[in-house]
């Protein structure tokens, strides 16, 4: 294969890659402690469904693919489209689905393409490589059918699980396979570790956005930091803050975003697991924190003690898959 083929065949791989955020980790290590009662909110986690979406994040063991089997997922498909009811069931509406009906395809074409284009949950297997390192190896075409990677941190207290949430942060090999890379580092506000949720990524190949949200009490009130980070300002800043208004059994996220001021109080909360993956209450995280004149800085910073990470893989219908514990 000549120079010009491998440098072609290069750019496909990376374009069948999620873009994954950078990472700044700077200062000493820090632990990660839970304070106060159970707030009895409910899962911080799964605010507005944006992420999380009232699951579990996967702290509890979990075998490849921990969602379920892509072909029951196909089954499904196609009785929903046949049936054309999508409300019931977390991730498919018509949005992600609605190009499927748009096709002029009859039962046995259509059951054909979801076959095709089924995210194999069971390739994602931790293989070890010669030198130890733990790899997850998918082909260009597989790769093309995930829509975001994220990895999902649980901070071991000798009690339970701290849930510090779902980050886009991922390495991959020459090969381009997944690596199974463990450094214990996470997002800090202030260089305190909080709960972060990535929750979208724009990228045309030269600019890019990327946002997520943090649960916190500010100033006392259920809200989120809006965090981002783009190709401008890559180490990320607090782009804003919004409420969260309790509204029955799911959350309504305001859509306007405010300007933090001086002297407000920022506390951060987490969703707290049993050893057994089952989500026990929500909690204070860490220490408050008030603002500054030059507001709150976003870093990753070295994280102490006992930690366990999978990686969250979600497929073009916007199912989860989780990975195994990476070893």
């Amino acid at each position: 294969m000549g120079r010009n083929e491998e440098e072609r065949d290069r750019m496909a791989a990376d374009q069948n890659r999620p873009r994954g955020r950078e990472r700044n980790v700077t200062g000493p290590g820090k632990t990660v402690h839970k304070r106060g009662d159970g707030l009895g909110t409910g899962p911080v986690g799964a605010g507005g469904g944006q992420s999380g979406g009232g699951q579990p994040s996967g702290a509890g063991p979990r075998g490849p693919g921990g969602k379920g089997g892509g072909v029951k997922l196909i089954l499904l498909l196609l009785a929903l489209l046949l049936g054309g009811s999508f409300g019931r069931f977390q991730g498919l509406d018509g949005e992600n689905t609605g190009f499927l009906s748009d096709r002029a395809l009859g039962d046995e074409e259509l059951l054909q393409y979801l076959t095709d284009n089924r995210f194999p949950a069971e390739a994602l297997l931790w293989q070890q490589e010669a030198d130890g390192t733990s790899v997850i190896r998918l082909t260009e075409e597989q790769w093309g059918l995930v829509q975001s990677l994220e990895l999902n941190l649980f901070y071991d207290d000798g009690e339970g699980y701290i849930d510090l949430g779902l980050d886009n942060v991922f390495q991959f090999d020459d090969e381009g396979g997944l690596l199974g890379v463990k450094d214990n580092a996470w997002l800090a506000i202030d260089g305190q570790p909080v709960a972060y949720y990535h929750t979208a990524t724009v990228d045309d190949g030269e600019r890019y956005s990327i946002t997520g949200r943090v649960p916190v009490l500010h100033n006392g009130v259920r809200a989120e930091l809006i965090l981002t980070f783009d190709d401008e300002r890559p180490g990320g800043y607090v782009a804003g803050i919004q409420a969260v208004y309790p509204g029955g059994e799911t959350d309504t996220v305001a859509k306007s975003q405010q300007s933090l001021q001086p002297g407000d109080v920022v506390e951060f909360l987490c969703d707290y697991y049993g050893y057994d993956g089952t989500y026990q209450d929500s909690y204070l995280l860490g220490d408050p924190v008030t603002v500054g004149e030059d507001g709150l800085t976003v870093t990753d910073v070295p994280i102490e003690g006992e930690t366990r990470a999978t990686y969250r893989f979600t497929d073009l219908y916007g199912q989860h898959y989780w990975t195994a514990v990476i070893p």
